[in-house]
């Protein structure tokens, strides 16, 4: 199980049992910024893309911070733009990543 999570030098570092200590890779500049995340009333999961206009992204979810599955290819039309992650409903968790494209 993780227990936390920090940000730091354009990675993520998560921290948990066992000594485990993941680390992300850096992130894409320019950056797009996901969040909030919210649960709406369905289970299903809201997500905010804010970032620069006309970058194209895939973005990703994992339960685990280690296995991505990508969920969305898209170019950003607008500075802040939403997507709804219905597959969310399946998960206890689940976290999200953009990877430039």
């Amino acid at each position: 199980m993780l227990s936390g999570v920090a940000y730091g030098d354009g990675t993520f570092v998560t921290v948990g049992d066992a000594g485990t200590i993941l680390q992300s890779g850096e992130l894409p500049s320019p950056a797009l910024s996901l969040g909030p995340v919210l649960k709406l009333a369905d289970s299903t999961v809201s997500v905010t893309l804010s970032g620069p206009v006309g970058y194209p992204w895939e973005i990703q979810g994992s339960t685990n911070l280690t296995s991505w599955l990508p969920l969305l290819d898209l170019v950003t039309t607008n500075a802040t733009m939403q997507f709804i992650d219905y597959g969310a409903t399946n998960f206890n968790r689940r976290f999200y990543r953009a990877i430039s494209q």
